[in-house]
């Protein structure tokens, strides 16, 4: 009898751990919100908005999304923010974001004008994260594991009020953010769309022919900036007059961005302006380049330009939107997309269903007190096994 009990006490223990862990992972499941959301509507109208119409100021080079070590290397960042710092310094980076997983981190030598918060959010097992930028609060609630579109609709909900911008993160990783998500999700500002664990256009194109005014930025997303595959790779070009926060922060709410692939953070080209010309689109560039591939609905291609420094191209057939991706030898540009609009851009907020909500959560809460009470008596079933005494036999 000693001997199975000794074989019992690591299943209890296990069994506890287990649904101790299954109670965690579900209770935030409770405060789940509904939400009716907008009828996204196609881009339309006769006027053109241009996110490069402002052509004065320089092209910064930023990264908005590397991670220090945090958290005791839980977050298996490598380095401590001013290793990080110098690691992108010393390749020509003017910004350096780092966006530690609910963690605002800086390098010491970052000057004051020039910083503001950003940290990454997830804490679910499927990578649906998010990236606020100029955050006033970390947001720390999460819903762990399985998440409809209410769920990722809530945590957008439940960030934005804190962040001046908010971008969704790699949504291609483990197929997070599918794109047929993007036809109803609103109140973000970004989608991230080159990442070294994935790229997402076509998450970007389904917004767009959606018609959600979502703009485009690249970012590492390094956790060990000594690995050249994962350093150095993707950022972002912002058009901007100085490094100042709010500056590069406008740069970026305007779309005067441009997510650019490459190595080594090693830029070999230059937009030297993209306007709108009467009825047509002039770009032009500083550098031929390879090719240079016009996208417009459903991410088709509509023109390609090859070995060319510039490009004029006639919008009056050209629904929804126009973006433009260069080739170039070494690096490969990804630009905001011209939208067409009546005057400004469409701006879409889902509406909390207070009645559903309710409804949600009471069913849910009553479903998860019954979880309890059957877990309390397996396990209190479970100690009495091993842990009764035995009772004497009299005569």
């Amino acid at each position: 009898m000693f001997f199975r009990k000794l074989l019992l006490l690591p299943l209890f223990l296990l069994t506890f751990v287990l649904l101790l862990l299954t109670a965690l992972a579900f209770y935030p499941y409770i405060f789940t919100n509904i939400y009716k959301f907008p009828a996204i509507k196609p881009f339309s109208g006769g006027e053109w908005y241009n996110p490069y119409a402002d052509t004065s100021g320089k092209w910064f080079k930023a990264n908005f999304h590397a991670h220090a070590k945090a958290w005791s290397g839980l977050t298996n960042g490598k380095f401590v923010p001013n290793r990080l710092d110098s690691i992108y310094r010393s390749m020509g980076y003017d910004f350096i974001g780092i966006s530690d997983y609910h963690k605002i981190s800086k390098a010491t030598d970052t000057p004051e004008e020039e910083f503001f918060p950003i940290y990454e959010h997830g804490l679910n097992i499927f990578k649906r994260h998010q990236q606020a930028l100029d955050a006033k609060k970390i947001v720390n609630f999460d819903y762990p594991l399985f998440q409809t579109l209410h769920h990722k609709q809530d945590m957008i909900e439940r960030m934005r009020p804190y962040s001046k911008l908010l971008a969704i993160n790699h949504p291609e990783f483990m197929d997070a953010y599918p794109p047929d998500d993007f036809n109803y999700l609103s109140n973000y500002t970004h989608i991230e769309i080159l990442n070294h664990f994935r790229t997402s256009l076509p998450q970007w194109d389904a917004a767009l022919t959606a018609g959600y005014p979502a703009f485009g930025y690249g970012n590492d997303d390094s956790h060990d900036q000594s690995n050249k595959d994962e350093t150095g790779r993707f950022w972002t070009m912002v058009r901007a007059s100085s490094l100042l926060n709010n500056l590069i922060l406008d740069g970026l709410r305007k779309g005067n961005s441009i997510a650019v692939k490459g190595d080594s953070g090693f830029v070999d080209n230059e937009l030297r302006y993209l306007l709108i010309d009467g009825d047509s689109m002039r770009l032009k560039l500083q550098n031929p380049a390879d090719s240079i591939r016009l996208i417009s609905m459903n991410g088709s291609m509509v023109y390609t330009a090859v070995n060319s420094d510039s490009l004029s191209y006639f919008l009056q057939k050209v629904k929804g939107y126009l973006r433009a991706e260069i080739y170039n030898p070494k690096t490969s540009f990804f630009l905001n997309p011209l939208i067409r609009t009546n005057g400004i851009l469409p701006a879409y907020k889902p509406v909390k269903n207070a009645a559903f909500s309710f409804v949600f959560r009471v069913v849910g809460l009553i479903i998860y007190l019954v979880y309890l009470v059957v877990a309390y008596k397996i396990l209190t079933k479970m100690f009495k096994v091993i842990f009764r005494k035995r009772a004497k036999h009299t005569i």
